[in-house]
C-alpha cells in the first residue's frame, strides 16, 4: 500500500514503529510493536496501529477524515444560524427542527474526537 503525501505540508511520511510499554525483551512478539507513519518535514503523525498496514490506512484517511468532520461543522452552522433552526431540506428530504443547544453539543463532540485522533 503506498504512502500518501502529507495532508499538511506535503511532505513525504516514513513509516515508523515504536516498542510498546511492558513487552522490553519481547522484540520478537508480534504484539509488541506500534506501527505509525510520520511526517518527514512537518513532523505529523498518524494514528498507533499493532501492524504497519494498519498504520498506513489511518495515515491515508486522515485528509478524508478531516473534511468529513469539517463538513459537518459547516452543517451544524448552517443549521444553528438559520432562523428556524433547521435548514429546511436537502434533496427533498426535510430536516426536522434542531436546538441551537444540541448543534452546540455536537459541535464539541466532533471538535474533541478529531483533537483525540491526532
Amino acid at each position: 500500500m503506498k504512502l500518501k503525501e502529507c495532508p499538511f505540508c506535503e511532505g513525504t511520511p516514513k513509516k515508523d514503529k515504536l516498542l510498546r510499554e511492558g513487552y522490553e525483551g519481547q522484540e520478537n512478539d508480534q504484539d509488541a510493536w506500534a506501527y505509525f507513519i510520520i511526517c518527514k518535514s512537518c513532523s505529523a503523525q498518524g494514528g498507533w496501529s499493532k501492524c504497519e498496514a494498519g498504520s498506513i490506512r489511518l495515515w491515508n484517511m486522515r485528509e478524508e477524515i478531516a473534511r468529513l468532520k469539517n463538513l459537518a461543522l459547516e452543517i451544524l452552522h448552517s443549521i444553528t444560524t438559520s432562523s428556524k433552526g433547521s435548514m429546511g431540506s436537502i434533496d427533498n428530504v426535510y430536516l426536522p427542527q434542531i436546538s441551537v443547544d444540541s448543534t452546540e453539543r455536537w459541535k464539541e463532540e466532533i471538535v474533541r474526537e478529531a483533537l483525540e485522533g491526532e
